[in-house]
């Protein structure tokens, strides 16, 4: 799986991303406009990707009955009216900006913080009050670097909600990728 530049991998994490959709826009009560989407750490945005087409996709089919609700109601909408509803966008952003060069999450984890501190900052002024942040992540480890850090880090943004969702593949047993697990409850 940690092949990002497979072709069947970076498909298969597409559709990982992709399946995130129904819950996201369940979780945001639908609320697209004041909805920021993005990805942390830098390896997730290949299910970034997938999770941007999903919401397109889904738009779409919103934008399709919305104009056809309106013919059946023998309206004639007027170009403002169709531009308006062609208009709605998925809000996709680079709200984490990481230094490639530094792994965080094979850092002790006495030196972690510090270093997550150093290695990550945060895009200002696109994320407003009002605003449901969602990052999708795809770390397979503990999230230790998220939980302790990200999370801080992300609410310097001061967002309505901060929504973080997994697009990693399941884990069924502990010690995966020799990656030190030693209990679910890491997870």
């Amino acid at each position: 799986f940690s092949r990002g530049s497979d072709a069947d991998i970076y498909q298969e994490r597409k559709k990982l991303g992709r399946n995130l959709v129904p819950a996201l826009l369940e979780k945001v009560d639908y609320d697209l406009p004041h909805t920021v989407l993005s990805f942390i750490p830098n390896t997730a945005e290949s299910s970034y990707f997938g999770l941007i087409e999903g919401m397109d996709e889904y738009l779409n089919a919103r934008k399709a009955r919305e104009i056809s609700a309106l013919i059946q109601k023998n309206e004639h909408p007027s170009e403002q009216q169709i531009n308006e509803i062609l208009s709605a966008r998925v809000r996709g952003e680079k709200i984490a900006i990481k230094d490639v060069k530094l792994r965080t999450f094979i850092t002790e984890d006495a030196s972690r913080d510090d270093m997550v501190a150093h290695v990550y900052d945060v895009t200002y002024g696109v994320v407003q009050p009002d605003d449901h942040l969602a990052l999708i992540d795809d770390s397979i480890v503990r999230g230790t670097t998220l939980q302790q850090s990200i999370v801080r880090i992300m609410d310097r943004l001061r967002p309505k909600h901060l929504i973080i969702l997994s697009s990693a593949p399941q884990v069924r047993y502990p010690d995966c990728y020799g990656i030190d697990m030693a209990s679910m409850q890491e997870f």
